[in-house]
């Protein structure tokens, strides 16, 4: 069986069978692969190293929420947020995924609302520019009459 045919059977996604299609052996594109997700998926589906799989699934869900999770909630200048998630206590378990889980929902909910503000806050401003700008054209207008009360008609 091709390893094309063989991710197939296993009901891999279409870009990685493609990606897969140039390795002749499991491993030869195991060798290769770019993607961690698409390995884990691949143990996981072959049940081939539970334990070392769930360790490093843990591994790397406590990376995503320590390091790129809390990066982006300071980068949004959401400080608590990233705090809380900073303070977890390291996900090695299913509890402590649960918790960090539970955590990361509620940044999601603090992060949406942060989205839902600036927009409000972008429509705001757009609001008040062109509501600033219609005062400044009313207040030149004003000063330009008091300046200069009268015109005269011109014949065309």
């Amino acid at each position: 069986m091709s390893l094309s045919r063989y991710l197939r059977s296993l009901g891999a996604c279409d870009v990685a069978v493609a990606w897969a299609k140039d390795y002749a052996t499991l491993q030869a594109a195991w060798n290769a692969c770019p993607r961690g997700d698409w390995m884990l998926w691949l143990l996981e589906n072959t049940r081939q190293h539970e334990s070392e799989r769930r360790e490093l699934a843990y591994a790397f869900a406590d990376r995503a929420v320590r390091v790129h999770a809390v990066a982006a909630l300071r980068a949004a200048g959401l400080v608590a947020e990233a705090g809380r998630l900073a303070a977890l206590a390291p996900i090695r378990d299913r509890e402590s995924a649960r918790a960090a889980r539970a955590a990361a929902w509620a940044a999601w909910a603090a992060a949406e609302d942060a989205v839902a503000a600036a927009r409000s806050a972008e429509d705001a401003a757009w609001t008040a520019a062109w509501t600033a700008w219609a005062a400044e054209n009313k207040w030149q207008a004003d000063a330009i009459r008091a300046a200069i009360p009268t015109v005269k008609e011109v014949q065309p």
